[in-house]
Order: C-alpha cells, then sequence, then structure tokens
C-alpha cells in the first residue's frame, strides 16, 4: 500500500472519476423509488384505565438488617441536579469527616444515609 500525506490525498486532481465521485457525493441519499413506510395500526388499541394503588404512592418498603448489608454492595448510579451550594458543602463534610475517620466519610456514603433518613422520615422506608 502506498502511504501519501494528508495535503497529497487531498489534491483531487489525481483522483480517479469513480473515486472524485464518492468524495463528490457527500452523505449516501436512499434510491429515488424507495418508499418509507409506517406501520399504522387499523383500530388503535383500547386504553386502559390507570388502577388505583391501594395504599397510594406512598407504599413502604420493609428493610431488614440483611437487606440493609446488601443494599449496601449492591450499588446502582443515579444523577440527580441539586443547587450549587450542596456540592462544596459535601465535599467540606466529606474532608472533614475524614480526616476525623468518622463514618460516613465519603460523599456517597453521606448522600445515602442523609436520603435514606429523609425516605424512612417520609414514610417511604421502614
Amino acid at each position: 500500500m502506498n502511504r501519501r500525506t494528508l495535503s497529497v490525498a487531498l489534491q483531487t486532481g489525481s483522483l480517479t472519476d469513480a473515486a472524485l465521485d464518492f468524495v463528490k457525493a457527500g452523505s449516501p441519499k436512499p434510491p429515488a423509488d424507495a418508499v418509507l413506510s409506517t406501520v399504522v395500526p387499523a383500530k388503535p388499541a383500547a386504553v386502559e384505565e390507570p388502577r388505583r394503588v391501594a395504599r397510594s404512592v406512598k407504599q413502604r418498603l420493609r428493610i431488614s438488617d440483611d437487606d440493609e448489608k446488601e443494599a449496601e454492595a449492591g450499588l446502582v448510579s443515579l444523577t440527580v441536579r441539586v443547587p450549587r451550594i450542596v456540592p462544596p458543602g459535601l465535599l467540606l463534610a466529606s474532608v472533614d469527616r475524614k480526616l476525623k475517620r468518622q463514618r460516613p466519610w465519603t460523599q456517597q456514603e453521606i448522600v445515602a444515609e442523609a436520603l435514606t433518613h429523609w425516605l424512612q422520615q417520609h414514610g417511604y422506608l421502614s
């Protein structure tokens, strides 16, 4: 294979007709006779009405000590947006607690403990 510089490769005068057609074509266009088909149902499906939950939205989760230990091991990713003042405060708390060797000291543990406490206090966890 013959290696060449980018400036040499970009000189279109030395390209074959097929290569020039390829370069000038840009992004491929679908053939003119191609028909885009969409699936339209003949009859719309019946819309079911939402069922009411017996305990409404506040369904309590029962967490035993074993489940709690397992929950710590089985972490999931969660992305949220928080007010601008929270991350610096969380970082400060994390560093301060780490220096004092007080658990929880990682940002992850602090957030998990705070959320768990809030959810328990408001009846979402028991």
